[in-house]
Formats: C-alpha cells, sequence, structure tokens
C-alpha cells in the first residue's frame, strides 16, 4: 500500500494545482473576453451603420437595445427626439410604442385569467353588457387573437374624416363598437387584425380590476417588473418629460433632410397607448423568455398558437405573432401610429431579444430588427445564400425544381377577389408570375402548371378554372389556411351608368356621410370634403379598387333605383351605405 502523503503535502500540491487552474483560467477568459469585445465591437459598427440614415444633428431618430442570456449587449440612441431643441435620441427616451401594446394588453388579461378574475371563454357581453348582439357571440380569447370579427376602429375613423391629429379617445372607439350592426365574419372562422377588440380588453381589465387601466397595468406589470418609465397614456394633453416627438419627411431642403411635425392626440389604451423605453423593454424581453413574473405557464400560454374554428393553427398568441426568421422561432411584433414606428423581436431559444423605438414615419423598425437579428443568430440561420437553398414548406419544392415546370404568364395575370374581400394581385414578369404585395413584387415559383409557391414564407397560389386560355379563379394559401377567389375585370362604364350611383350616402356604423362623385371613367368617394379613393366598374353594380383592397357593391329597389351600398376595405367587410341624396 501507498503511505499517505503528509497532509501539508497534500495542501501544498492542491494548492499548486488550484493556482495552475486558476492561472490558466484567467488567460482563457482573457482569450474570450478580448474575442468576445473584438466581435461585439464589429457588431456595434454594424448596427451603427443600419442607423446612419436616423443618426444626425438634423434627422429623428431611434433607441435600440439588444439582449443576450439576461445581459444588455447593445444599447444605444440615434438621431433627435425633438428637431427644434436638438434633444438628443437616448436609450431613456420615452416612445410612443403603438400596436406593440397590445402584448401587455394580453398578458394583463392573462393576469386576471390566472387568478381566476377572467373567463377567457365568456362572451364580451359578460363583462361590458354595452356591446352590441350579433348573430353570433365573441368571446374574450377571440379578442385576443383577432378572430371576433370586429371591424377595426381605424378603419372607422378614416370613413369619420379622421386623422392622427383629431382627438381620439376610448369614448370615441366604445361608441364605434356600440354602433356596429354585424360582423366582418362568425367569429373563429378567420382571422382579421383588429384594434376594437384590444380596447375592449382594456375595458374589461379597468373593470374587473376596480381601477383605471393605466394604474392597474402600472401596479400589476410596469412595477413589478422594475419598467420605472412605462405606462399606458391615457390622456394625450399630459406633460411627459422626455418623450419623443413624432415627425414625417416634408421632402428635401437645401440644407438636407427637411422634416414636419405628424401630430398625435390618441387618449386611447389597449389597442395602442404604450409609453416606454428600449430600456424597460429590455426587461420586458427578458420575461418573455425565462416567465419569471406572472409564471411559466402564463408565459407558454401568451405564445402558444390559436386555432380557428376548423382546426387550422393561427400564428398569432397573446398579442404576439408566432413565427420563425431564417428557420429560427420567434415571437414579435411592431407598431405604427403616426411617425412612431416599434419593433420588438425575441428568439426564446438562443435568448436573444431587440427592441427598436423610433419617431419618423419612414423608419423601418421591422427591417433594421431583422438586419440586427442577422449578426447574432447561429450561422446555420443566417439567411441562404441563393434562392435555390430555400424550400416550399408545403410543396417541397425548391425555385431550382421549378426551373423545370413551363408556363404562360399571360394566362395567371390579373385581379382576383378572394372570398373575405381582400384581393389578390398576380402580375406578369419575364420569367414568371408575381404576387403583388402592395410596392413588393414576390416570385411565384411553379410546383405544376395550377400550384405555384413563394420562399419569403409558407405561402402560395393554386390555380383553376381555365378557359379560353385563361384562369378564371384562384385560392391563396397562407400557413394553411385556404382562401379561395375569381378573377375580376375592371372596365369602363358609360357617364349615364356611372350617374346612377353618385349622390349622398349615410353610414349608420360611424354616423358619417360619404359622397359619390363621378369622375372620368370611374367612381370617386368623397369624406369630410376631401376626395378619396377612386374604385373602377367589375360589373353587376360592383366597382372596384383592387390595389387598396376596396370593394363597393351597389344594392338596388325594386324599381332599379340604386339605394344603398355594401363596402369592404381593409378590416372592413360588407358595411352598409343608405343613399340619401341623388
Amino acid at each position: 500500500m501507498k503511505p499517505f502523503l503528509p497532509v501539508t503535502a497534500d495542501l501544498h500540491k492542491a494548492t499548486r494545482f488550484s493556482g495552475l487552474s486558476l492561472i490558466l483560467g484567467f488567460i482563457f477568459s482573457i482569450i474570450f473576453y478580448t474575442g468576445a469585445m473584438a466581435e461585439m465591437s464589429q457588431h456595434t459598427k454594424q448596427i451603427d451603420e443600419f442607423f446612419a440614415p436616423w443618426s444626425t444633428a438634423a434627422t429623428p431618430g431611434a433607441a435600440v437595445i439588444v439582449i443576450h442570456h439576461g445581459k444588455v449587449i447593445h444599447r444605444k440612441g440615434y438621431g433627435l427626439a425633438n428637431l427644434e431643441y436638438g434633444v438628443p435620441v437616448t436609450p431613456e427616451t420615452i416612445f410612443h410604442s403603438a400596436s406593440l401594446s397590445k402584448q401587455f394588453t394580453a398578458f394583463a388579461i392573462g393576469l386576471l385569467e390566472y387568478r381566476g378574475k377572467v373567463d377567457v371563454g365568456k362572451p364580451v357581453q359578460y363583462y361590458i353588457p354595452e356591446v352590441p348582439e350579433f348573430p353570433w357571440p365573441v368571446t374574450v380569447e377571440q379578442m385576443i387573437h383577432h378572430t371576433s370579427g370586429l371591424r377595426d376602429v381605424t378603419s372607422l375613423f378614416a370613413l369619420q374624416g379622421r386623422n392622427p391629429s383629431d382627438v381620439s379617445t376610448d369614448q370615441h372607439v366604445m361608441r364605434l363598437i356600440s354602433l356596429q350592426q354585424d360582423l366582418n365574419f362568425e367569429p373563429g372562422s378567420r382571422f382579421m387584425y383588429t384594434n376594437a377588440g384590444y380596447t375592449l380588453l382594456a375595458q374589461i381589465v379597468a373593470r374587473v380590476g376596480g381601477k383605471s387601466f393605466r394604474r392597474w397595468t402600472s401596479d400589476e406589470i410596469f412595477t413589478p417588473l422594475g419598467m420605472t418609465h412605462s405606462h399606458f397614456n391615457d390622456d394625450y394633453s399630459e406633460v411627459v418629460p422626455g418623450r419623443a416627438y413624432s415627425y414625417q419627411p416634408a421632402g428635401t431642403a437645401k440644407d438636407g433632410n427637411s422634416y414636419s411635425k405628424y401630430p398625435m392626440n390618441f387618449s386611447m389604451v389597449g389597442s395602442t397607448g404604450l409609453l416606454t423605453t428600449v430600456d424597460d423593454l429590455a426587461k420586458w424581453m427578458d420575461n418573455l423568455i425565462t416567465g419569471t413574473y406572472g409564471g411559466t405557464a402564463l408565459r407558454d400560454r401568451m405564445i402558444r398558437k390559436t386555432k380557428l374554428n376548423d382546426g387550422s393553427a393561427l400564428d398569432y398568441g397573446y398579442g404576439l405573432n408566432l413565427g420563425s426568421y431564417h428557420g429560427v422561432p420567434t415571437i414579435r411584433h411592431g407598431g405604427t401610429d403616426a411617425g412612431f414606428r416599434s419593433s420588438l423581436m425575441v428568439f426564446p431559444d438562443q435568448k436573444l431579444g431587440i427592441a427598436i423605438l423610433g419617431n419618423t414615419a419612414e423608419f423601418p423598425a421591422e427591417t433594421i430588427a431583422q438586419k440586427i437579428a442577422d449578426l447574432f443568430l447561429p450561422q446555420q440561420a443566417a439567411p441562404q445564400s441563393t434562392e435555390a437553398a430555400q424550400t416550399a414548406p408545403a410543396t417541397g419544392m425548391t425555385p431550382d425544381d421549378a426551373a423545370n415546370v413551363k408556363i404562360v404568364p399571360q394566362q395567371y395575370s390579373g385581379q382576383y377577389l378572394l372570398n373575405d374581400g381582400n384581393f389578390l394581385h398576380i402580375t406578369e414578369r419575364e420569367d414568371g408570375i408575381n404576387l403583388q404585395v402592395g410596392p413588393t413584387a414576390l416570385k411565384l415559383y411553379p410546383a405544376s402548371t395550377t400550384s405555384f409557391f413563394i420562399t419569403e414564407a409558407d405561402a402560395g397560389v393554386e390555380f383553376s378554372g381555365f378557359d379560353s386560355g385563361r384562369y378564371s379563379k384562384a385560392t391563396l394559401r397562407n400557413a394553411g389556411v385556404l382562401t379561395d377567389g375569381e378573377k375580376i375585370e375592371t372596365d369602363a362604364a358609360s357617364p349615364e351608368k356611372l350617374a346612377e350611383y353618385a349622390g349622398r350616402y349615410y353610414l349608420p356604423e360611424t354616423e358619417s356621410f360619404l359622397t359619390i362623385k363621378v369622375k372620368e371613367n370611374s367612381l370617386t368617394t368623397w369624406i369630410a370634403g376631401q376626395e378619396g379613393i377612386g374604385v373602377s366598374y367589375a360589373g353587376k353594380d360592383y366597382f372596384v379598387n383592387p390595389q387598396l383592397r376596396v370593394s363597393l357593391r351597389f344594392e338596388r329597389d325594386g324599381k332599379g333605383q340604386v339605394i344603398a351600398a355594401r363596402a369592404s376595405m381593409d378590416r372592413i367587410q360588407n358595411m352598409l351605405l343608405e343613399k340619401v341624396t341623388p
């Protein structure tokens, strides 16, 4: 048997080993720290470049914060919070965050739900009796997920001739909700984003909680999370020290970019209204990752996809868009009001969070958030270098596979009216066809002569009804949801024909008037003395503006006289317009 070493020898040996370990550990930590700092320095330079157009002494700007594993790894302000006084944006600058607010409203409902004070399966009238009775019940949960069918108040405001500079309060919103005669669709059958539901959710929190929504969220959310510079602004006239002002581009002046004020006088909370800083949003993003406050069960509830009545899943949770970015799961939401722009993007698996707040209308918060994400995501999650590397989830095909399918672009191009009231715009390109989404053209790749996919998302188009060399029907496939549509042909109508539709119309759901006039070979709408949207004849008392997704279907009495119209537009479907004068 080996003799035991004296205790002093053991200690001496252990001490020498421990000392060596400490030295090596220190050296490795220095190497790692130096490398990490060098990488972070490079990232800082790249992030600064993203914000360069808004980081001058003459432009509005933005604030950004990036967290990783609970630590802030980038935090900075760019440009000005106030142009008149040259006040710079800092991470402590308070911004209006627009629809980014919704996740906090949903979290408030979630807290009350888990405390047994709110049942999200109950109809909204259980908590707010003054909401009209509709053909179908609307539940609290359907409002959370935008499947309620409620008409959107932002669009209703537009039909009243309102703009962001007008004073708009929760009382105005509640009045518009009380006037709604019908829903856009059967609740639970579709997703359609609507701010009305989130105003009602805030009302529920206030009534159940026994205090104003602002006070309840401050006491139960912001204070516990340490978000000391955040609150829901329920008084547009309140002076809030340190807040950013709203701007929009006003053309180019001799001395460089010129901006004008873009005033916003909102006293609406729930759907919007959160004033916050990127510093505070860092604490919120960390809680979305950890679930520390409120518990992981509630956090998981917030990021769980809902299902429609037919069982299909929606990529929307509790005030949060749920999806992926370059294959990496994301939790995100942004916002747009007047000149304010916001984006919050969280990658829970990577424990990475990015929050951006800006104060000018042209600022691309969402795009910059994605660029920042590209710097920190694992290499395998970086953007694909070629189109050929991207695979369509529904077909399993790549653009290289699609190159073998020959098509005739003219057979598909045109406008298709979908049965949800929206339009599908298919345009021709030299090597195929595009799905036109606003100003953006997304290339459609053929999996066959009738089935097409895009590489940017799990979406595509199926064509049918081939006759006389052209397709007459199309079905939009978006994240598993199918929406059918038929091709429409706009045409010129005679002046006599157009005159039948001209006149003044009353909108019972907005308590306002709209005038329709003949302009050249089409009709144009006038609201509050301002010329609005033009629509072209599409046959059978039907007029459309596919680019703006607006349609008017006129109704006649037994004598053939035009007496009304049904309007469909962004977030409003089949709303009544009563003709009152020729």
